[in-house]
Formats: C-alpha cells, sequence, structure tokens
C-alpha cells in the first residue's frame, strides 16, 4: 500500500476513514501528518548535503591525484611521499563513505517509523482496547520498502514474506482472531473472533469452524494450538 507524502483532493477522498486521518490539509490539497518533522524537506536537505559531500570527496581526490601524477613525473620523486598521499587518500575516502552510509541509514529509520511504527500504532489505537498489547503483533506484519520510486508499507504475510494484503485486510484479520478477541474494542468485533460471537455453545471452536483470517491469526499468535487444530498430515 502505497503512502504519498502529497496527494490531492480527489486522491484524499478516495481514502478509507482510517488512511485519511494520516494526513492534514495543505491548502487545497492534503499531506501525511508526520510528528514534529517535515519528511519531505528533510529527505530534500539530506539529498543535498549527499550531492556536496560527494562533490566535496572528488574534488579532493582530483587534488590528491594531481599531487600524486607530479610526484610521479618529478625525476626526484620519493617514494615515501607518494605513499603518504595515497594513504591519505583512502582514509579520506573511507570517512566519507561512512559520513554518507550514516545520512542514508538516518533517513531510512525515518521513514521505517512513518511507514511501519506509526501506522501499527493508528491500527492498533483504532481496533484494541489494549493498543500496547497488540502494537508488537500489528508491526511484525508490516514492512518499509525503500528501493522502488516511493517508499510504500507492505503487509508480511505469517510467513514473513510480501503479501498482497492491504491495511484494511490485515486490520480485519485481527479484529477476527479469537486469540485477540479479549482486547479488541467490542463495536469492532465480529464473528466469533469477538464479543458478539455466534458461537453459542461457549466452548471451544472446531477445526471446520474457523475462518481462513482466524486460521491464519492463530498460526501467527499461538501456533501449538494452531498445530493441535490443523495438524500437518503424515
Amino acid at each position: 500500500m502505497k503512502f504519498k507524502l502529497k496527494i490531492k483532493k480527489d486522491e484524499y477522498e478516495a481514502l478509507g476513514e482510517d488512511i485519511k486521518k494520516l494526513y492534514i490539509a495543505d491548502g487545497e490539497n492534503f499531506k501525511l501528518d508526520v510528528d514534529d518533522t517535515d519528511l519531505a524537506a528533510e529527505m530534500r536537505r539530506a539529498r543535498d548535503r549527499e550531492k556536496q559531500e560527494k562533490q566535496e570527496a572528488l574534488d579532493k581526490l582530483a587534488a590528491l591525484e594531481e599531487k600524486v601524477t607530479e610526484l610521479e613525473n618529478d625525476g626526484g620523486k620519493k617514494k615515501g611521499d607518494v605513499d603518504a598521499l595515497e594513504r591519505s587518500y583512502k582514509d579520506q575516502l573511507q570517512k566519507q563513505k561512512e559520513k554518507l552510509e550514516g545520512i542514508v541509514n538516518k533517513f531510512k529509520d525515518m521513514l521505517k517509523k512513518l511507514l511501519v511504527s506509526d501506522i501499527a500504532k493508528t491500527v492498533a489505537g483504532e481496533i484494541s482496547t489494549s493498543p500496547a498489547l497488540l502494537l508488537p503483533h500489528i508491526e511484525r506484519r508490516l514492512t518499509a520498502e525503500l528501493d522502488g520510486d516511493e517508499p510504500i508499507t507492505r503487509v508480511l504475510g505469517i510467513d514473513g514474506k510480501p503479501s498482497a494484503l492491504s491495511i484494511e485486510q490485515l486490520k480485519q484479520e485481527f479484529v477476527d482472531s479469537k486469540d485477540f478477541a479479549p482486547i479488541i474494542i467490542g463495536s469492532k468485533a465480529s464473528g466469533s473472533g469477538g464479543s458478539g460471537g455466534n458461537n453459542s455453545s461457549g466452548g471451544a471452536k472446531k477445526p471446520n469452524e474457523y475462518t481462513e483470517q482466524e486460521r491464519t491469526a492463530l498460526w501467527h499468535s499461538n501456533r501449538a494450538e494452531f498445530d493441535r487444530l490443523f495438524p500437518s498430515p503424515v
């Protein structure tokens, strides 16, 4: 599921109510509401700094290469001077590399917070009476994909691999889960996973009474119970 930094009014109107809460008005358009951080501006500044740092590194490299060439062309060159310049050049390149990697890692962390942690907090707060208990379970099912043209939030399957599930479908999976029913808001729960379930006998559900979503949630939250109810064929 993609989260654009800025969207037009018609794109905003097409969003679900839960996702709309992540945006704030920006003139006639809307933008992501990022806590205390202007992500777009900060990313632009980071890109500018990265370009400047790279250019400075290239300038230093050109100057060092020029000095090396001068010494090599000097009939009375001293090998020690050349070796010292080469060591200095390598040291500067290593420091530059570490600095640039630090900048990249910083913004990966910022994007992860926006695309994973903040989304998970929103979902947990909307469906649970104890969001802190549900939060880590939701976070484990989300990941930030940063390699494409736009960073996006991807829902993972119970096997930890990327899936085609949407945020809304993941939310419903937790709402419908019997294991999380005690901490699901009553008005959100439905079926046997909530307080208004139709399992009138009051006993444990039979394997054939589980929906696909409930089986998925059970596999994730209580593997031992899942294996008991749905043993693998020998």
